[in-house]
């Protein structure tokens, strides 16, 4: 029965992407290829710095990274713009330099490679800054952007108007940029024998995976910073458990999820039976509110908050309506229930989608 309520689902999610109209896709993550520092005051002027990586093709690929600083008010490019940039991974610094974009635009271009890291191109002689225009980028190599994670930045604007125009009271303000960061694990089933798990996060690392076949339960870790500072520009937190989709130990209706001991809320765990042909995917999908509530819950405690957050799903028997599942390109997601819930021959079955 399930096999079949799944075929169907399957169907109708094809429906539902050909009938629906385009909505925004904002399921992946935090800091995918894009982030936002906003309004900083720069001399009584409201400046807003994005920082974009060019599309996400996975770690060691070269990219480009575009930093903008644009000015709320008029929603002009600011001019004649110093950056004084930290790059860290993990806590450790890769680099922390200044770059210099005379409309506003700076343009880097990241090769990741073996050995030490390399700042190509021009400087200025003021602040011996780096020239990074969209025509002559600036050039960074060695081991940076060579593996998935979280990378955080460090930034001040040091320069505006005129290059000569150095702001000393300048402050430090961050922005993240994450690298999906995909994984397989191998882990025994109820028999002893190995069944094959991938975890994707588009957040950090992946930094500990676990299944306990006696509970039905899959175990996911990774580094997490509970300070207000960086989870208040944090949209969203995605993380994906896949396994074969004939793992019958492992196969369930439905599945529960807990964050650092917490329930999560049912609409945070997702089934997803479509993306890939022979797995099914578990989406962890928290929006910010969810993060603070896990926060608060923990504060309750009155034990010190840790510095990571730890996933569990663990299978359940019952048949939780509505089914979820994402569109292949996470453009939609669809909700399917039905009614009766055990289909009869000869009985009217009414399904809502």
């Amino acid at each position: 029965m399930e096999m079949v309520m799944t075929l169907l689902f399957k169907s109708c999610i094809v429906l539902a992407a050909a009938c629906m109209v385009l909505v925004p896709a904002g399921a992946y993550g935090h800091g995918l290829d894009l982030d936002y520092i906003r309004s900083i005051d720069v001399q009584g002027t409201d400046i807003t710095v994005s920082v974009a990586m060019s599309p996400n093709v996975g770690p060691g690929d070269e990219r480009r990274l575009t930093l903008t600083a644009t000015e709320d008010d008029t929603r002009d490019n600011a001019r004649s713009v110093t950056f004084l940039i930290g790059m860290f991974d993990g806590g450790k610094m890769l680099l922390r330099d200044y770059f210099f974009a005379p409309d506003g635009i700076l343009h880097i271009d990241i090769a990741p490679s073996q050995g030490e890291l390399e700042i190509h191109g021009e400087q200025d002689d003021i602040l011996r800054a780096w020239h990074g225009t969209e025509s002559d980028p600036v050039l960074i190599t060695g081991p940076i952007f060579d593996s998935g994670g979280l990378y955080t930045f460090e930034i001040e604007l040091r320069t505006i108007d005129e290059p000569t125009n150095i702001i000393d009271d300048s402050q430090t303000h961050h922005a993240d940029l994450s690298i999906v960061d995909d994984a397989m694990h191998v882990a025994a089933d109820a028999q002893g024998d190995d069944v094959e798990f991938g975890t994707k996060s588009y957040f950090d690392s992946v930094s500990e995976f676990g299944y306990d076949p006696q509970t039905g339960q899959a175990t996911v870790r990774m580094p997490f910073d509970w300070s207000e500072s960086v989870m208040s520009h944090i949209p969203v937190l995605h993380v994906e458990v896949s396994f074969p989709d004939d793992f019958e130990e492992f196969i369930s209706p439905s599945y529960t999820g807990v964050a650092n001991g917490i329930n999560l809320f049912k609409a945070s765990v997702i089934i997803d039976d479509y993306t890939a042909d022979d797995s099914r995917i578990v989406h962890i999908v928290l929006l910010q509110d969810h993060l603070r509530f896990l926060k608060n819950s923990m504060k309750k405690s009155g034990e010190p908050l840790p510095d990571t957050i730890t996933f569990s799903i663990s299978s359940s028997p019952d048949l939780a309506f509505p089914l979820s599942a994402y569109t292949k390109s996470e453009d939609f997601l669809v909700n399917l229930a039905w009614d009766p819930v055990e289909p009869e021959p000869d009985v009217a079955t009414t399904f809502v989608f």
